[in-house]
């Protein structure tokens, strides 16, 4: 019989560590409905994960098998009512004649993607990971996490500002360790021991909501027939976007990173209402290519005119899109105001 161990609490105050996604409502076909290619790795769906976003399409990863024998992240995308042909995350080449030990992990925001994966290519043990600004349509160079020699198990969450915050076991240790929205990586806190081999390993946001409060996250784990749980608490979004803004060497600031990108062009403005009508092009994971609605500051609106084409980003605030960061594109379109 399992039974649940409340451990401790952990309240680590780190330069890097955030929270992830809250899980998007649209329904997915099962991932077993996904006919992997013959050359694909054996073991089921307990070698798959499986992430949605919130436009209905989903993203699937698995270690599969290619011609010549290399066991590589592979991926594929739900979208339109079927499965495209897998691709490659990530070409580590690791020739192995074991089956995949665990899974990889994802995780998805709004339209950001997030991978992590334990590979020991070259004999050299280790965890990875890599994100997508387009819902898994082009990633990141891999960035190792590990520090030690890691067990396979992982666990993976985006947090609302963009970052990352990663749980492995090494060493007998489960740690935890956060990658900046800029890819800065944080150091690695252990936050529980386990002697035994995991079976099993999750992490989970509770609260990213509110800029000023300390993010909240549950780790659940199992190993050796028992199954534990332990809740971390965070620095605040706010107190990390200022740290990594520090460390960043001039980059953009993490606030930046918030919400989606989006190419669009001003249909009309109400200032009154604090409001504009936009027409947008497709946004990868988030939305078709649409006309609606978006909140935005005085200042903003007092920049923008009809027919004017911008970059910007939109992030929910009360249940409302907001725009911010926006960036012109030339001269508004003749005969708007």
């Amino acid at each position: 019989m399992l039974r649940l161990r409340l451990p401790f609490t952990f309240f680590p105050v780190l330069a890097g560590l955030a929270l992830g996604a809250e899980p998007a409502a649209p329904a997915v076909v099962p991932p077993a409905e996904l006919k992997l290619s013959a050359q694909a790795a054996p073991g089921g769906t307990a070698a798959r994960a499986l992430t949605n976003f919130p436009d209905g399409s989903a993203l699937i990863a698995y270690r599969g098998r290619t011609v010549d024998g290399a066991r590589d992240i592979q991926i594929a995308d739900w979208r339109d009512g079927h499965w495209s042909e897998p691709r490659l995350l990530a070409p580590d080449h690791w020739i192995t004649d074991q089956p995949p030990a665990a899974p990889p992990a994802l995780d998805s925001r709004d339209g950001q993607a997030a991978a992590a994966w334990f590979t020991a290519a070259d004999n050299d043990p280790r965890i990875e990971v890599s994100t997508s600004p387009d819902a898994g349509g082009v990633w990141l160079i891999p960035q190792r996490i590990s520090e030690g020699t890691p067990d396979a198990a992982v666990s993976i969450v985006l947090l609302r500002d963009g970052s990352q915050v990663i749980c492995w076991k090494e060493s007998q240790k489960l740690l935890l360790r956060r990658v900046s929205p800029q890819g800065d990586i944080g150091p690695a806190s252990p936050v529980a021991e386990s002697r035994a081999a995991l079976d099993a390993l999750q992490l989970t946001v509770l609260a990213d909501h509110d800029d000023t409060a300390p993010v909240r996250l549950a780790l659940t784990y199992a190993a050796a027939g028992e199954a534990y749980t332990a809740a971390v608490t965070l620095p605040s979004l706010k107190e990390l976007t200022a740290k990594d803004s520090a460390c960043s060497c001039g980059r953009a600031s993490a606030q930046l990173q918030r919400g989606v990108p989006l190419h669009g062009t001003v249909v009309s403005l109400d200032l009154a209402a604090g409001s504009l009508v936009v027409q947008h092009d497709h946004i990868a994971g988030v939305m078709p290519a649409m006309s609606m609605t978006l909140k935005a500051d005085a200042a903003t609106l007092r920049g923008l005119r009809a027919g004017q084409e911008f970059l910007g980003r939109m992030d929910t605030r009360d249940a409302e899109w907001w725009l911010f960061d926006v960036t012109l594109l030339g001269e508004p379109a003749k005969g708007k105001k």
